[in-house]
């Protein structure tokens, strides 16, 4: 395959959204991307989006991120990476249904951690792959509603399951293995925010009382919806949708639209209203419509089985769905698509921002307060997969679907491994991704976290 063609092209409509498959098409320059070539951090080269927290940026500096190694085109659909200890990865392919491990120069052959089954150390769909306290590492089958650990290096620990609790890990996990649900998503008896109707609930599973408890509220307003002869309340496509993201630590970051806004939910601080970020709308135009109804004719994988097929038994296959005119569309974009929102193990978090079609794509960092710290310019556009120490994961794909695991890190410097110290990165510390240090829960046995 042509570099160049993997350099440019990808589509950003695996990501999901909140419209479904196609909320997120591959014109959604802001779908949480990071060049391949230079990536630059700053705050003073947009005058137009500059907030009034914006002084809290000190200078006028920038940064490049250059790709320092990357693999071959190997994958289908990469959703998350974890760095290792020794400087390897391993990569969820969504697609395969398997997790890789690839060596620290990101070359070879990726190997599969295990093979699928219900057995110890396998996985029958591996969700999540995320990284734990100790530097041990979770994935979690959605299938069988368990987390697999591994050890700093890859291999097998143990499997956590919580008995009788189908899907207790929830749709995301922190480094202590408790899920996380939204209103919806988990225990339905839960519900909305009681006597709000356009807020919901994010909910964590309590390791102490082995139960869901809110943690974070989503106000999500009134949405706006159209009625169809035969498909009923179907969204408006591009209306605003908030969002949101858990920390390592377990704190919630909500970020909403209209206002353009960061909301952290602390554990220990409780909630922080982070400042209004002002924006330019990017009207929607003909040439976005378009784009849209070519994604979502695409061919999209689909997970296909039958009521009481025992797990695993289903299968992944590329479904094209028929076109549907959508109910309406929105006269503008939302700053940011949902479900495109990463937190860097350092607490940062990393919000894609939608551009008009052609631009250089942008994503917006904020800090734990709710303010934004930095943006970020993307030259050539490929979806963020990770974060390890003092670089960042992501994945370029050329136009035939197959993607490549592409690491990045500061312009010049040499990548010196999994190193705690960030070398190179000075004076730029606050890049420094090293996770925070947090004890395991005492009702974990101690075995999931020792190596």
């Amino acid at each position: 395959m042509k570099e160049e063609a993997m350099l440019t092209s990808y589509r950003c409509i695996k990501q999901g959204g909140a419209t479904g498959w196609a909320g997120c098409s591959i014109f959604f320059r802001g779908c949480l991307a990071v060049l391949v070539g230079v990536l630059t951090i700053g705050i003073g080269d947009d005058a137009r989006a500059q907030s009034p927290a914006s002084s809290a940026v000190t200078g006028g500096d920038t940064l490049s991120l250059t790709v320092v190694a990357k693999s071959d085109l190997h994958f289908s659909d990469v959703v998350d990476v974890v760095e290792l200890r020794d400087g390897g990865v391993l990569v969820l392919d969504r697609i395969a249904r398997h997790v890789f491990r690839l060596d620290p120069s990101l070359s070879g052959e990726p190997a599969p951690i295990s093979t699928r089954g219900e057995g110890p150390g396998e996985y029958v769909v591996p969700r999540l792959l995320r990284g734990l306290t100790g530097d041990s590492i979770g994935i979690h089958d959605g299938n069988l509603g368990r987390l697999t650990v591994l050890d700093p290096e890859g291999r097998f620990v143990r499997t956590i399951r919580e008995d009788g609790i189908e899907r207790s890990f929830g749709v995301d996990i922190d480094e202590l293995g408790r899920g996380y649900h939204v209103t919806g998503a988990g225990d339905p008896r839960q519900g909305r925010v009681p006597g709000d109707p356009d807020a919901d609930r994010v909910l964590m599973w309590d390791l102490d009382t082995r139960s869901w408890k809110p943690v974070a509220t989503v106000e999500t307003g009134s949405l706006v919806v159209a009625d169809r002869p035969t498909l009923v309340s179907q969204r408006i496509i591009f209306q605003p949708t908030p969002t949101w993201a858990v920390a390592p630590d377990g704190t919630v970051a909500v970020i909403t639209a209209d206002p353009y806004r960061v909301t952290i939910f602390d554990p220990e601080q409780g909630r922080i209203d982070g400042p209004e970020v002002p924006f330019d709308p990017v009207p929607v135009t003909e040439a976005d419509r378009q784009a849209w109804r070519e994604a979502a004719a695409e061919p999209r994988p689909m997970e296909v089985g039958r009521i009481g097929d025992p797990p695993g038994s289903s299968r992944i296959q590329m479904v094209e769905l028929p076109p549907v005119e959508p109910g309406g569309w929105a006269d503008a974009m939302p700053p940011f698509m949902a479900r495109t929102v990463r937190f860097a193990p350092d607490g940062r978090i990393w919000v894609p921002r939608t551009t008009e079609l052609g631009a250089s794509a942008r994503a917006d960092i904020f800090n734990r307060e709710g303010v934004r710290t930095a943006r970020v310019v993307l030259e050539e556009g490929v979806r963020i997969v990770g974060f390890g120490e003092g670089v960042v994961y992501a994945v370029a794909q050329n136009e035939y679907g197959e993607e490549a695991v592409v690491r990045l890190a500061e312009d010049g410097s040499k990548w010196a491994g999994n190193a705690r110290a960030c070398p190179g990165l000075s004076p730029y510390a606050s890049l420094c991704l090293s996770p925070p240090v947090v004890h395991p829960h005492p009702s974990f046995p101690a075995a999931l976290f020792s190596h």
